[in-house]
């Protein structure tokens, strides 16, 4: 995703806050503290859905792709806190299809064939 910021007075400066407050919530959900990971992760749902009101799809596949590729972490839980919040919007965004989200799995999640186990 491009990010895009406004250089008029205030606007600029507001945007960039959002968007840091966006990132800082996928910080939040690999936290091992419950009520961040919560908050975190109730504030991304409120802003996806506040998104999609205003017609913003950029931002939400941005988030999407986020959350998918959270949930290939290495850390159990990392994957527990991506993992909650894309049930989450599945349940409250109506619009989400989960084909949608099985496309984003199978394109970011993918198996590699060279993988070898070390003993």
């Amino acid at each position: 995703m491009e990010l895009q910021t406004e250089h008029v007075g205030n606007k600029r400066k507001r945007k960039i806050k959002e968007e840091s407050t966006i990132f800082g919530s996928f910080d939040g959900l690999i936290s091992n503290i419950k009520k961040k990971k919560i908050k975190a992760g109730v504030f991304l749902v409120k802003h996806i859905n506040q998104t999609l009101e205003n017609g913003s799809v950029t931002e939400v596949d941005y988030v999407l792709k986020r959350l998918v590729h959270g949930m290939g972490s290495s850390r159990a839980n990392s994957r527990n806190g991506f993992f909650s919040v894309l049930v989450a919007l599945l349940s409250t965004v109506k619009s989400m299809k989960v084909a949608d989200i099985l496309n984003l799995v199978k394109k970011h999640l993918c198996i590699k064939n060279n993988i070898t186990k070390t003993v």
